[in-house]
């Protein structure tokens, strides 16, 4: 595997990642606007896309084990373990031309990360604000009930029974 090709799937997997950041932002809108149909077709759309950017986050990891191992059979420095990053890879061009273009693609790669990671932040907030005012309502409507004339197991709450036909009571 050459530097192209790893350069190529990390394209791939940054169209991956601005059409998941548009999708979270369509997510956002749905939330907002109270669109629940609109909600879940966006969520399904989102669940395809995260499925297809795994594999691309898994064949580009792979490309980068190769090129890694290109890198140690022909004498570099050989780069393993937690060393085998796109940064170290980026680190051992020193001078070549296709350097900057690899670590161009990496900062806009490593942007997009970000940009869903807030995203996704955003909308879990308003999501659980809105939870928040729901739970305000419903403890506000169950305040709002009369206490149960029976108990749990059929017993007659706190007050007082009286009448002729009753067991107790005058």
């Amino acid at each position: 595997m050459d530097l192209r090709g790893l350069i190529k799937k990390i394209e791939i997997e940054m169209r991956l990642y601005k059409e998941f950041i548009a999708l979270l932002h369509a997510e956002t809108e749905a939330v907002i606007q109270r669109d629940y149909k609109e909600l879940y077709t966006v969520i399904g759309h989102k669940e395809h896309v995260l499925v297809a950017l795994e594999r691309a986050i898994r064949e580009r990891i792979a490309d980068l084990d190769e090129v890694l191992a290109d890198q140690a059979h022909t004498g570099d420095q050989a780069l393993t373990g937690d060393q085998a990053t796109l940064s170290a890879l980026i680190l051992t061009l020193p001078g070549s031309p296709i350097r900057d273009e690899l670590s161009g693609a990496r900062i806009k790669l490593q942007s997009l990360i970000d940009s869903a990671i807030e995203v996704n932040r955003v909308n879990t907030h308003i999501v659980q604000k809105s939870l928040d005012n729901v739970n305000k309502t419903l403890g506000f409507l169950g305040n709002l009930f009369v206490q149960d004339t029976y108990g749990p197991n059929g017993t007659v709450a706190s007050m007082a029974v009286k009448g002729s036909r009753l067991s107790e009571g005058v």
